[in-house]
């Protein structure tokens, strides 16, 4: 509680001199402060590689914030909900709302790769920028239909945004699926990859995808003990074993299954990435689900229970198992808000 109240104070001081914030009592600045932090954390969705330390830090103080006792103590709340576009436009009025049905916004937001997304080559530049050529018309016919004029925005009940705020709806957009098209792509050729070079029931004697177990055997009675984890040494388990090969036995067609579908449930979980992370953020700092400070084996974790995630990658995971149509080869067990995996983050 006194480091949630030093921090808040700190983070005042900060701005004294760019605003009246500092001369206002903490709870006054409530609005502020939560403005701050919705937008860190809608920038860690779109830009994962950032904030690589100081993300989990300022998810354990709101945490924290959330809990009855210290938000009581501090007098205000921390959390605000993530801005999306949907509901960004909805608050807006009118029929702008209405801009998420046209056909045009898809030629306005899509995807303009500078490699093939199935051999990896360079696309000609040429190539690229008609794409994005096409790309600034649609989104400049969209924003003078739907968005209003500085002069009067009240002027017509189907442009009640500006454009700036239209604009920028329409970026995010474009940078989301941006973000999805890019991480999904190398997955895809891997696929494609495998597809191409090798068949699940047959293969040319050197090129075969069989893995033999080492000359030790591996005793263990680990539940991963048999799906490739430790497979190259160290690992799980007490037993003995030659840690200079797999511990696992897989014939070519059922390695062949295995990495298929492994590949498979990744690209599904890279196309929905963003959805996952909204629900992270959710079940994090849920006021109805706290968390337990646990050893967890790899020192004292937030170990907290994740039903939005959950329910999203048991979904993707069953998708998956439908699309193989043989027998799943890997675990089917999701392992969140356990000692595996501690919590959404």
């Amino acid at each position: 509680q006194e480091e949630e109240e030093e921090i808040i104070e700190k983070r005042t001081s900060i701005y004294d001199g760019v605003s009246s914030i500092s001369a206002l009592q903490p709870a006054q600045n409530a609005p502020f402060f939560q403005h701050i932090f919705e937008i860190a954390r809608r920038n860690k969705v779109l830009n994962p590689s950032k904030m690589r330390s100081t993300y989990g830090k300022l998810m354990h103080l709101l945490q924290d914030a959330q809990t009855p006792s210290i938000a009581k103590s501090l007098g205000f709340d921390l959390y605000k909900d993530l801005v999306m576009v949907r509901p960004f436009l909805e608050c807006r009025g009118g029929h702008v709302v209405d801009i998420l049905d046209d056909s045009r916004l898809i030629q306005a937001t899509m995807y303009v790769p500078t490699r093939d997304p199935v051999t990896g080559d360079v696309i000609e530049r040429h190539v690229v920028e008609q794409l994005v050529d096409k790309k600034r018309r649609m989104m400049k016919e969209l924003l003078d239909e739907y968005s209003s004029s500085s002069d009067d925005s009240s002027s017509n009940d189907k442009n009640n945004i500006t454009r700036d705020e239209l604009q920028l709806c329409i970026e995010s957009i474009s940078d989301a699926i941006a973000i999805v098209e890019s991480n999904v792509a190398p997955v895809q050729r891997m696929i494609n990859l495998l597809e191409e070079n090798f068949t699940p029931n047959s293969y040319e004697k050197k090129f075969s995808l069989e893995l033999r177990g080492s000359g030790n055997s591996f005793s263990s009675s680990n539940r991963y003990g048999g799906y490739g984890f430790g497979a190259f040494g160290g690992g799980f388990g007490s037993g003995s074993r030659d840690s200079s090969g797999p511990t696992l036995s897989h014939s070519h067609s059922t390695q062949y299954t295995f990495v298929w579908q492994s590949l498979t449930l990744w690209r599904e979980v890279q196309r929905n990435m963003h959805r996952l992370w909204v629900c992270a953020d959710a079940d994090l700092l849920s006021v109805t689900t706290s968390y337990q400070l646990l050893n967890t084996g790899q020192g004292l974790n937030r170990v907290q229970s994740c039903p939005k995630v959950g329910k999203v990658m048991r979904a993707l995971l069953h998708k998956t198992q439908r699309a193989a149509g043989s027998s799943w080869v890997g675990l089917s067990v999701i392992h969140l808000g356990d000692r595996d995996v501690p919590n959404a983050l």
